[in-house]
């Protein structure tokens, strides 16, 4: 008979099973979780074996056929690169291949297969890659390509390179390229500007590196010291390289220079030579060391052609004078210049700030020459040009001599056995009495060929002469440029005579013009482009021409009558420029409310004027000083208004500036010179047209930088 068991002991009975079942469920939890770990393990050591095993990773790829190539930056030859466009065929179809494998792969397989496919790919691609490099067409430019690009693209074409200008990053591509700059002289032989300084030493290896790389090119060499000392190590590489000189520029004291005393016999190539001395100028009555010293490096140089000095050299210069082709000398301080007359090839000769007078020179023909420039801030006797004859001179250019200067070009001029070739004559005098009258005339009667004329302005009678005709012929009837420069206040007949040969000469002319402007047919000439008057700088003006304003000859030679509303406008232009002493040019200024008020006022009398002649505004400059005002952006507030105001002024008499144009003819140009302006000049049909009532824009010293001024020579 069984017996049951209690309910106690069922109860008991169950909770155990429970407790047996979940543990058998947590320890194969346990088993599962183990065996994927496990799994994905060995997957992994699979996918390297896979790839590392001999024949599962080889690769149905070509033997690379210039494995040198692969190395190296060289071109392949065209054998070569069919044997690289064979391989490469090979290689992308297994590229190709292995790619359709992996893309139609079977789901089923394992990781490790699909790696080694992938691996197989990227060997494929890099063989491709590799192969491709090789046949890149940068690889195979020509040498002359690359340098052209080194060329164009490494140096910058400045005329004055720095040191952190030079190439040497073209050195450092690779192999190949390094051979071709190495080889491309034409990036090293531009040296920069050599400063004989505390920093010079470290730069001599570079230097000596630069002359190296240029091989037989010669050299372009700037040369800089301010101080006398002789410690210098780079001057033993200049020196050493002295061969290679071609073109040297000292700024430097003589005491500098005399270190390259070495290079004496070795400059087989120096074309040009100039030094800039930078000597300080002793004083009155004290010796110059700089003066005693002797310099003859450059005298036996035999290709030396063209010498430029300037500043203070010693008295004891020697160069081969025999030879030379161009001598230019300034700021001479009493050095003999005399021998500058001794070379029989000069082509040109230009001796300038010349003092004290020339020694005695005995007659000379030179006949090369074709230019002379000779200008003095003092007299100086000119006994030379007597003593002259230059039968090819082309350009003369005389400044501030003592004499009759025209006179003795005249004479000059008349001993040459040839018809006179003479193109620019530039004479220009501090002296009221420039010539005698009618001299001029006899002097241009001599230069028919002449196309550009700069001169004090001569007497009225001369200006009448030159504009009117001769035996039915004007004097040089080639001329293109007519320059006076005024050093007195002119004359009612002056400016009369100057309004004459204007209309004469500078307007288009009936007679029938020859196909050629250099030929010289009976009875024509050719109009003047520029007729031109010019004068000192203000301080000049104010100190020599007791505050005369070049505006009163602008006047006199538009025959603008000064009227009540002239006077008037000039009063408000007065007045404007006392409210604004000096606004007009600067944009940065401050205004007080007084002065702003005060302009208001100016502004409302001068809309105020309904009815103006355009003459009336012109006298009175107000124009002028409104274009400046107008310009001053920070004048306009909410309050004020004023360069918006002033705009609009300028606006309403632009209209009536247009409508007589026609009547304009003598224009500002620059703040120091007057120019005529033909009635068919191109600035009158063009957009800038209202610059002949504004002035037209100048350049250089006074706005007019093409006049002789001597501190431009």
């Amino acid at each position: 008979m069984t017996t049951l068991p209690s309910s106690r002991a069922r109860r008991t009975l169950v909770v155990v099973k429970q407790d047996v079942e979940r543990a058998v469920i947590g320890a194969s939890a346990k088993v599962k979780s183990t065996a994927r770990k496990a799994s994905r393990k060995t997957i992994g050591v699979s996918k390297d074996l896979a790839i590392r095993l001999p024949g599962i990773a080889r690769l149905n790829l070509p033997t690379p056929p210039v494995p040198d190539l692969l190395e190296s930056n060289f071109p392949p030859s065209d054998y070569q690169a069919a044997l690289i466009l064979a391989a490469l065929l090979e290689a992308k179809a297994e590229w190709q291949r292995l790619d359709t494998k992996l893309a139609q792969g079977d789901l089923t397989r394992k990781d490790g297969w699909k790696a080694v496919i992938r691996h197989k790919l990227e060997l494929a691609a890099e063989f491709i890659r590799q192969h491709n490099a090789v046949l890149s067409p940068v690889r195979r430019l020509p040498w002359d390509i690359i340098q052209e690009i080194f060329y164009w693209s490494t140096y910058p074409h400045s005329p004055t390179p720095e040191w952190s200008d030079i190439p040497w990053i073209s050195g450092h591509i690779c192999r190949r390229w390094r051979e071709v700059a190495l080889s491309a002289s034409f990036l090293w032989y531009r040296i920069p500007l050599i400063a004989l300084d505390k920093k010079s030493r470290f730069r001599k290896e570079v230097l000596n590196e630069l002359f190296v790389r240029s091989g037989d090119r010669l050299s372009q060499l700037s040369i800089e010291s301010p101080y006398a000392h002789n410690n210098y190590p780079v001057v033993d590489v200049l020196i050493q390289h002295s061969a290679k000189w071609q073109t040297v520029k000292f700024y430097a004291p003589v005491s500098v220079i005399s270190n390259f005393r070495a290079t004496r016999g070795r400059l087989p190539n120096l074309r040009k030579l100039t030094i800039i001395s930078r000597s300080s100028i002793p004083e009155m009555g004290q010796p110059s060391r700089e003066l005693e010293l002797s310099l003859d490096i450059f005298e036996t140089a035999p290709a030396l052609q063209e010498v430029n000095i300037n500043g203070m050299v010693p008295r004891q210069m020697a160069f081969p004078f025999s030879r030379l082709l161009h001598y230019k000398q300034h700021m001479t301080w009493g050095i003999p210049t005399d021998f500058a007359f001794d070379s029989p090839l000069l082509r040109s000769l230009t001796l300038l700030n010349l003092s004290g007078n020339f020694p005695s020179v005995s007659p000379i023909t030179l006949q090369h020459l074709v230019k002379l420039h000779l200008s003095s801030e003092y007299m100086t006797d000119i006994g030379i040009l007597d003593n002259l004859t230059l039968p090819v001179i082309e350009e003369l250019k005389l400044d501030s001599l003592q004499g009759i200067v025209v006179h003795s070009v005249a004479a000059m001029i008349s001993r040459s056995p040839f018809d006179c070739l003479l193109r620019n004559l530039c004479i220009r005098t501090r002296h009221e009495s420039f010539t005698l009258e009618g001299e001029i005339i006899t002097l241009l009667q001599l230069t028919p060929q002449l196309l550009n004329l700069d001169i004090s302005s001569p007497s009225a009678a001369d200006i009448h002469k030159l504009a009117s005709r001769q035996n039915g012929n004007f004097l040089v009837p080639l001329l293109q440029t007519c320059n006076f420069f005024i050093n007195s206040v002119p004359s009612a007949e002056t400016t009369q005579a100057l309004k004459c040969l204007a209309s004469s000469r500078c307007e288009v002319l009936a007679q029938q013009r020859p196909k050629s402007d250099d030929l010289v047919v009976e009875g024509w000439s050719r109009p003047i482009d520029i007729l031109r008057l010019y004068f000192d700088s203000p301080f000049t003006q104010r100190a020599y021409l007791h505050l005369w304003d070049p505006i009163l000859q602008q006047i006199a030679l538009e025959d603008w009558n000064p009227s009540s509303l002239s006077t008037e406008l000039y009063r408000l232009r007065r007045q404007l420029h006392a409210a604004f002493p000096a606004p007009l040019l600067a944009q940065d200024v401050s205004f007080n409310k007084w002065q702003l008020n005060r302009v208001d006022e100016i502004l409302s009398s001068i809309e105020s004027k309904d009815t103006i002649d355009p003459k009336d505004i012109y006298s009175s400059e107000i124009h002028l000083s409104l274009q400046r005002l107008r310009k001053l952006k920070i004048l306009n507030d909410n309050t004020h208004n004023i360069s918006n105001r002033a705009r609009a002024i300028l606006n309403k008499w632009n209209v009536l500036f247009e409508q007589g144009l026609k009547e304009r003819h003598w224009v500002f140009h620059g703040m120091n010179s007057i120019m005529y302006i033909s009635d068919d000049h191109a600035l009158r049909n063009s957009p800038e047209s209202l610059s002949i009532v504004y002035g037209l824009p100048g350049k250089g010293v006074g706005g007019c930088g093409d006049v002789f001024w001597p501190m431009n020579q």
